[in-house]
């Protein structure tokens, strides 16, 4: 009966429904993913809260810059900027390129126009961020520093990944195959 029931809930979540990539994602995107030319009203509950004086500028007391946790790897502007490219880790078993066997793990990227590594093919990133429900700039950023995971390359403690995985304690975010992507 318990096994039924942990089937069907687990049927339920998705991979990445909860682990603590969600709170890193969240954390990093309040942190450098915000418009600073906007703002947004005061909570309520700030104004208890409030020092006097914090805020040189009174209607700007209390009120917090306007987030951009939606905002999709495809729509990072290369106009006013360098072109972002926001490199992650793939965790792969093994490697076909001889320098790479015994990481296990391999380069992956994110930008503006295309997503992938040489292992897993590349696709355009508005297919994957169409395809990939959750795939922000605030992902590709948490995933790019994710420092915990039950694979983590050749930094992996062998004994430790049943228990971190069963435990779900990870940054990391499952993402999918772009060469799977592509093919739909």
């Amino acid at each position: 009966m318990t096994g039924l029931v942990l089937l069907l809930v687990s049927a339920w979540l998705s991979a990445n429904a909860n682990s603590l990539h969600r709170l890193y994602r969240d954390r990093l995107s309040k942190a450098f993913l915000f418009d600073p030319d906007k703002r947004i009203a005061p909570s309520p509950w700030y104004s208890s809260l409030r020092q006097a004086g914090a805020e040189s500028d009174v209607a700007l007391a209390g009120s917090d810059l306007l987030p951009l946790d939606g905002m999709r790897v495809s729509e990072l502007k290369t106009d006013l900027a360098p072109y972002h490219l926001i490199n992650a880790a793939l965790n792969i078993e093994a490697s076909k390129y001889a320098n790479r066997r015994g990481r296990n793990a391999d380069f992956f990227i994110f930008s503006p126009l295309f997503t992938g590594s040489e292992a897993t093919g590349y696709v355009a990133t508005e297919l994957m961020e169409n395809k990939s429900v959750g795939l922000t700039a605030g992902t590709a950023m948490s995933v790019s520093g994710a420092a915990a995971s039950s694979n983590m390359g050749s930094a992996t403690i062998k004994p430790l990944v049943p228990t971190l995985a069963i435990l779900n304690v990870r940054l990391g975010y499952w993402l999918s195959n772009p060469a799977k992507v592509a093919a739909c």
